[in-house]
């Protein structure tokens, strides 16, 4: 049986406070769900996947993506969700945006 803590150097250490909380309120409505896979989706937005979720665990878990959404991955500041350029997508900040140059990012 894998938790949320068993995955989080599955993602950016950024979403380390993201997934403590989820974790937190997955073991209020049930002590021992369990995880089938925690990753970066295409879109640079942290998604979780259970094993036999209910719809209260889907609404938490819901949440978590949608902070993940305005988390810097890298180190949990406020951030942007922006195409890379290169094919995929990412939340970061400012100072791990990697486009910092392109001013119209911002």
């Amino acid at each position: 049986m894998s938790q949320i803590p068993d995955h989080c150097g599955d993602v950016g250490p950024g979403w380390g406070g993201i997934l403590e909380a989820l974790h937190q309120r997955l073991k209020l409505i049930d002590k021992s769900y369990t995880v089938n896979k925690v990753f970066t989706d295409e879109f640079g937005i942290l998604r979780v996947y259970l094993v036999n979720e209910t719809p209260e665990m889907w609404q938490c878990i819901t949440d978590a993506e949608d902070r993940s959404r305005h988390t810097c991955e890298e180190c949990g500041s406020g951030a942007r969700n922006f195409n890379s350029g290169s094919g995929g997508w990412m939340t970061r900040c400012r100072t791990h945006d990697p486009h910092i140059e392109r001013e119209e990012l911002w």
